[in-house]
């Protein structure tokens, strides 16, 4: 998966960018934004289908035979919607759209269009599914359901086909990418991603992103600019302790993006938790190796492995997280609760404010190559932790102490 870099609106340096979602009913589109929901999480969306407005205002059929002219739609409450998003604090916006950028009103504040592209057989399938097997309990009952069924079919005959194929051929050609919408939510939603990322002039792809992060670290000299202590100071000393009286004696507590293990996993191991160790500095995992011969370590990079589910007790995420593309830490998030056991803790340390770009790059740090970081504010890291199932227990800003940076403790566990 590459790291997305798009208009970054959430620290105000520009608009938010917007997705379009384009399909025919049963084409798959609201599940498929949901999904994206879950990966951009400083996003909103606008769904088509829930305006209560008759938008044509005239026969559907005789419209799209006379001309099919998606001018002719009144879209005004979606305009208003978008115009009111475009001045909130969002990196995305997604709008579940239908005629794509078929509409002058709408086209013009979109950027990019996807088209989900599904057999009309799929699409005819999915809408009887939908509609007379899984009715929602809101939805008034059918009182024929046969003859209600045998009415759709007839009509699929003698107009839906028609409709549908004229509004493939105004929709689909104009779209900036077309996928395959039979394919699964998630394999849709990261193809998107992935596609979005490789048609865009201004990206850092995670490959990018992660050797600068590498070699800064290999190359650069962290620890004289930052210092080294055996002993955490008294403020973390207490947040760990909070972490430690969660846990049982001898608990298995893995780290991501350990350094050289000083001075967290040293105080872990003297309190008597069973350490591994994941970094993907050479350098540190010698230093570590040296250091600490007690605790258990693994070279290479935590987001790449899969890991074992349920295995671990605690997980801490120290000063890490914000290495990772910004698009893939929901997912991260995700998996780091599915190698937790059921009411595993988790330490980690997310930052108060969003980076000004998808990617931000020091090219002074430490005196090496430079250094990336990619982050969320704190209201969305904290959003982000609690969707994928997470419960927050407690949180620490580093601020209160005098001359603290911008970075918050926050330990949780799972429900």
């Amino acid at each position: 998966m590459y790291d997305l870099y798009v208009y970054q609106g959430g620290n105000g340096m520009s608009k938010p960018f917007v997705l379009c979602i384009a399909a025919w009913s049963g084409g798959g589109k609201t599940t498929v934004v949901h999904e994206l929901l879950k990966r951009l999480p400083c996003s909103e969306a606008i769904y088509f289908d829930s305006y209560p407005i008759d938008f044509l205002k005239q026969d559907y059929y005789q419209w799209s035979v006379n001309g099919n002219d998606y001018n002719e739609w009144h879209l005004e409450a979606i305009a208003d919607d978008i115009e009111k998003l475009l001045r909130e604090s969002l990196d995305y916006i997604l709008l579940e759209l239908p005629m794509g950028y078929a509409n002058d009103m709408i086209a013009k504040y979109i950027d990019y269009t996807v088209f989900l592209d599904v057999p009309l057989d799929i699409l005819l399938a999915r809408t009887v599914i939908r509609d007379y097997c899984r009715r929602d309990p809101e939805r008034r009952k059918l009182d024929s359901p046969l003859e209600s069924l045998a009415e759709r079919l007839t009509n699929y005959i003698t107009h839906y086909r028609a409709t549908v194929f004229n509004y493939i051929d105004k929709v689909k050609p104009s779209a900036d990418y077309i996928v395959d919408g039979y394919r699964s939510a998630e394999e849709i939603a990261g193809d998107i991603i992935n596609q979005l990322n490789t048609t865009s002039p201004h990206y850092i792809n995670d490959k990018d992103m992660r050797d600068i992060v590498k070699r800064g670290y290999q190359e650069g000299d962290y620890y004289a600019l930052y210092g080294v202590r055996k002993q955490p100071l008294d403020w973390q000393t207490q947040i760990l302790k909070r972490f430690v009286d969660l846990l049982d004696a001898g608990s298995a507590v893995i780290d991501w993006g350990a350094g050289t293990g000083d001075p967290h996993d040293r105080w872990l191991s003297q309190q008597g938790m069973k350490i591994i160790a994941v970094e993907n500095s050479a350098k540190h995992i010698r230093q570590g190796i040296g250091n600490l011969p007690e605790i258990t370590w693994i070279y290479g990079d935590f987001t790449t492995f899969t890991w074992a589910k349920e295995s671990y007790d605690g997980l801490i995420m120290l000063y890490s997280l914000l290495h990772i593309p910004r698009t893939e830490q929901a997912a991260l998030i995700h998996k780091a609760i599915d190698l937790l056991k059921s009411g595993g803790v988790f330490l980690l340390t997310v930052n108060e404010n969003a980076s000004d770009t998808e990617v931000d790059i020091d090219e002074c740090w430490a005196g090496g190559p430079g250094m990336a970081f990619s982050h969320f504010g704190l209201a969305d890291n904290l959003r982000m932790l609690e969707n994928a199932g997470f419960e927050i227990l407690y949180t620490f800003s580093e601020r209160e102490q005098e001359g603290g940076e911008p970075f918050v403790w926050v330990l949780c566990r799972k429900t």
